[in-house]
């Protein structure tokens, strides 16, 4: 198995947290990350040595899909690495039109975090499950850990439903999803917002060839099932 496989990735089950007074809208949570499922034992992304280091594609994506129109309210991405540090976060207040789609970014990004040889080690996040490769320069063999800036993700969306009869949804289906992407495929932001953010009607935000999509179903972990919203009313 490779970072090109989509079972290297595990999104779990849309989280309703609730509504928020203060915003006026329903607030909806998802988390996700990269499976140490390479050798068995290991994360997908490849090993790195000091200088090879960069996004494996461009950035990759969280997402949410909602099953009818919404507005979003307020968007939170938070991305961390192996050892748990924050690597990466955002949150923005905004009003925007109908949509059915949410997407924002994840860092893939690998680096070296750790090294160790005879003479000592430096860095400061060291697992087992890292991918690793060794070099020897002048007779002396050092061992290079990789991390992923965006190992792991957990993505918040604050929405108003936007029925086109009434001011209800008897209940919503959500899914949370990831898109992975290496090669030449590329990001799109929306406008107005831009990065790290996205709506749209229908599964967008990546255009080209080299690139998969999972939701909670359908990717390392397919046990995971959609969420379905209780009652959800225009406010």
């Amino acid at each position: 198995m490779s970072h090109t496989n989509p079972k290297m990735v595990d999104v779990s089950t849309p989280y309703f947290v609730g509504y928020d007074k203060r915003l006026k809208a329903y607030h909806i949570r998802v988390y996700g990350f990269w499976r140490a499922a390479c050798a068995s034992t290991r994360f997908c992304w490849p090993a790195m040595v000091p200088g090879s280091g960069g996004h494996i594609g461009s950035k990759d994506v969280a997402r949410l899909r909602f099953s009818d129109s919404v507005g979003f309210r307020k968007f939170a991405i938070r991305n961390g690495e192996v050892c748990g540090s924050t690597t990466f976060h955002r949150a923005k207040r905004l009003r925007s039109g109908s949509f059915d789609n949410a997407y924002a970014a994840v860092d893939d990004t690998t680096f070296v975090s750790y090294a160790e040889n005879s003479s000592g080690h430096s860095g400061t996040c060291k697992r087992d499950t890292m991918p690793r490769v060794k070099l020897t320069w002048d007779g002396v063999t050092t061992t290079y850990w990789s991390d992923l800036k965006g190992k792991s993700f957990r993505y918040d969306v604050w929405f108003n439903p936007l029925p086109s009869r009434g001011r209800c949804y008897d209940r919503l289906y959500v899914h949370g999803g990831y898109t992975h992407t290496w090669g030449t495929s590329k990001d799109s932001w929306s406008a107005g917002v831009g990065f790290p953010w996205g709506f749209s009607v229908g599964v967008g935000g990546v255009s080209g060839t080299d690139q998969f999509t999972v939701w909670e179903n359908t990717d390392g972990y397919p046990q995971d099932s959609m969420l379905t919203t209780p009652r959800v009313c225009h406010h």
